[in-house]
């Protein structure tokens, strides 16, 4: 079977050390939407070891040595600081845009390997078929939306992917469709997002920010790509995801959802909607995961 790595990228701006450089360099106060830290890191490991245990190697992508959670071995986990697959152009970074353009650029990184934010966790067993076809292909999770309107910067955003991707693809972009993903953990192959950075550097350049702007790209520009080129396969199951927030749900509903699973990973995104509860928020969700994962994994000290 080919190795297939999981690639994790993680802030936290609880770090003084982030703060700083953060403040150092940008004028427009941080959101902690954006940044705040679930501690996630530590089941999307436990859930790698125990649910996705074809997994190979598993890297966490940090800004800088303050920013490894402490509990990590750097013996079992392949830290990589941005300023080893970032050009010094784009750094520092504060953004996972411009991280996401550089993914494929990660020393030693297989062929193969599933993305993931730190929203994005397994919690039930799923298979190398999850993500990725017998003859190579990536498991699809996009869909083309028809004249959409684009309310946000993340809309624009996602536009622009699509935008970008056709022209790499040489193909016509009629200016209006918008090709978009389920908010999961994304199968990749190296080769064909190397090779759409090559046909498109100076327009995935040229767009990206020290923060988010509308005018950036993220991965999804390669995802599409993949799509495009006929490497994805979309004819059949799509991934088994459960995406919650804290708009439609409850607390205690999503801490359900974690300890009785109906679906094979979760994405529990954080939106304004938490307000001033994030302490109590997180404190029941990581008390879910804990009743999900009650013992260490090989990644942890």
């Amino acid at each position: 079977m080919d190795k297939i790595d999981a690639v994790i990228a993680y802030v936290d701006c609880s770090d003084r050390a982030w703060q700083q450089e953060y403040n150092k360099h940008v004028s427009i106060p941080y959101n902690p939407v954006r940044f705040r830290s679930w501690d996630t890191v530590r089941y999307i490991l436990r859930g790698i070891d125990t649910y996705m245990p074809w997994i190979n190697n598993v890297y966490l992508i940090v800004m800088s040595e303050t920013q490894i959670p402490k509990y990590v071995d750097t013996s079992k986990v392949k830290i990589v600081y941005h300023k080893n697959f970032m050009p010094e152009s784009q750094l520092p970074c504060f953004s996972s845009n411009p991280i996401e353009a550089y993914l494929w650029n990660i020393p030693g990184l297989s062929e193969k390997f599933v993305y993931f934010n730190d929203d994005m966790i397994p919690i039930a067993m799923s298979d190398v078929d999850d993500f990725f076809t017998v003859d190579g292909k990536a498991r699809c999770t996009q869909r083309i939306n028809h004249n959409p309107e684009i309310k946000n910067v993340f809309h624009q955003i996602r536009k622009n992917c699509t935008e970008v991707a056709f022209r790499a693809a040489g193909l016509h972009y009629n200016g209006t469709d918008v090709i978009s993903q389920r908010h999961g953990p994304q199968a990749m192959l190296r080769s064909y997002c190397e090779e759409c950075f090559d046909k498109a550097q100076n327009e995935i350049e040229s767009g990206l920010t020290m923060v988010r702007a509308s005018s950036n790209i993220c991965q999804y520009v390669y995802t599409n790509y993949m799509l495009l080129k006929h490497m994805t396969d979309c004819s059949e199951k799509l991934m088994s995801l459960k995406y919650v927030d804290f708009k439609k749900y409850t607390v205690e509903q999503v801490a359900d959802a974690i300890v009785n699973p109906t679906e094979k990973f979760i994405c529990i995104n954080d939106t304004k909607d938490v307000g001033d509860h994030y302490e109590e928020y997180r404190a029941t969700i990581t008390a879910a995961f804990d009743m999900l994962y009650p013992n260490k994994s090989k990644y942890e000290k």
